[in-house]
């Protein structure tokens, strides 16, 4: 999985290793990065009222 994401969304290797660890975990990433929240990561604004 962890190179059909580097593939799909030419994010940095260590950016897919914690998207997909996140996706595979059930979890939500939550960051600062607009390139990883362009890919399904969370804002922190989002994620905490």
């Amino acid at each position: 999985m962890f190179n059909s994401v580097q593939e799909n969304t030419l994010l940095y290797p260590m950016d897919c290793l914690l998207l997909t660890t996140a996706e595979e975990t059930d979890g939500v990433l939550v960051t600062f990065d607009s390139e990883l929240q362009e890919n399904g990561a969370v804002s922190p604004a989002e994620f905490v009222d």
